[in-house]
């Protein structure tokens, strides 16, 4: 049977093996920069899962408005949209939300 410091300077040397070499200069940026983003996609999953999508009926719902200012809003950029073709787009529940937040359309100075 082996005695517990064998063991522990068996594993330290198959450890200091295996372990590779520093990445250098601007490769070392960009793995850690990778590294950043996977474990903050890690631990937030919720950031990463796709959002519902609304109409434009919807989101007139939701501002309590009509479809004829959501498409202003969106024409005018104040409310991102993906435009589907000629009258047809969808708004991120979350841009909707984050334009309630804000207070609606940004003042002009």
């Amino acid at each position: 049977m082996r005695s517990n410091s064998a063991t522990a300077s068996s594993v330290h040397e198959i450890d200091s093996a295996l372990t590779c070499p520093a990445p250098q200069g601007e490769l070392a940026l960009e793995v850690g920069d990778l590294v950043s983003r996977l474990i903050c996609l890690l631990v937030s999953p919720s950031e990463a899962k796709a959002t519902r999508l609304l109409n434009v009926q919807e989101v007139a719902d939701l501002l309590n408005t009509k479809a004829q200012v959501v498409y202003r809003l969106a024409r005018s950029q104040e409310l991102p949209a993906v435009n589907l073709g000629e009258r047809m787009m969808r708004f991120s529940e979350v841009s909707v939300s984050e334009f309630i937040k804000r207070g609606g359309v940004s003042k002009a100075a």
